[in-house]
Parts: structure tokens; sequence; C-alpha cells
């Protein structure tokens, strides 16, 4: 009995089909994903920028770690 009332109030909602995003997705994807490269020296200067005594984001590495990995040479 609860079975049958409980499917119908809790029925998944359909996917939204959004023509124009699909095809704007399809139409180029060239000019949709532009790939950025960063050099080792521009990383660099970034991790001796970062504070050490700061908490962890949100992937929970230390600062003090990043700071403490082995340099290029």
């Amino acid at each position: 009995m609860f079975a049958g009332i409980y499917e119908k109030q809790f029925m998944p909602n359909p996917t939204p089909y959004l023509p124009e995003v699909t095809d704007l997705i399809h139409s180029n994807r060239s000019t949709i994903l532009t790939v950025y490269y960063t050099s080792f020296g521009t990383v660099k200067q970034i991790i001796n920028k970062l504070p050490k005594c700061k908490a962890s984001g949100e992937d929970l590495i230390p600062n003090i770690a990043i700071k403490l990995l082995p340099q290029k040479k």
C-alpha cells in the first residue's frame, strides 16, 4: 500500500533538454576548450608564496607539505 503511494510521490526528475546547450557543445569544441599551459617557474613561485601556517583546503594537503615537495633541478 505505502509502496504505491511513495512511488507516485517520489519519481525521479526528468533531465532537462536544452537544445541550445547541446548545439553549442557539439558545434565547435575547439573554441570552447582552451588549453592553458603553466611553466615550472610559475608553479614554483605560487608554491613559494603559500603561507606555512594556514589550514588545509579541500584536498587536505597542508601548505607545508607542498613546500617540502622535491624541486625539479
